[in-house]
């Protein structure tokens, strides 16, 4: 998770989906729920502060299902 071009891990425990997006000590990752249900708002205000969280989660490396996907991100092909 060092890598400047990685953008985390998609990933969870059985019937949980995870995005793991850095590590916490050394065997705990902090992880964002996709999942988070907020209400609608019509406001473009709102909904753009909407996109940002407040807070994280950890959780422990030994409780990760072994299936995951990596994300990176690469600007361009040079």
């Amino acid at each position: 998770m060092k890598i400047p071009a990685f953008s985390g891990v998609i990933g969870g425990r059985p019937g949980k989906a995870l995005y793991l997006i850095g590590t916490h000590g050394e065997d705990s990752y902090i992880y964002l729920d996709p999942h988070y249900v907020q209400p609608a708002e019509k406001n473009t205000k709102e909904i753009l502060q909407s996109y940002f969280c407040s807070s994280f989660r950890i959780c422990k490396a030994n409780s990760i299902d072994p299936s995951f996907g990596l994300c990176y991100y690469f600007r361009d092909l040079n």
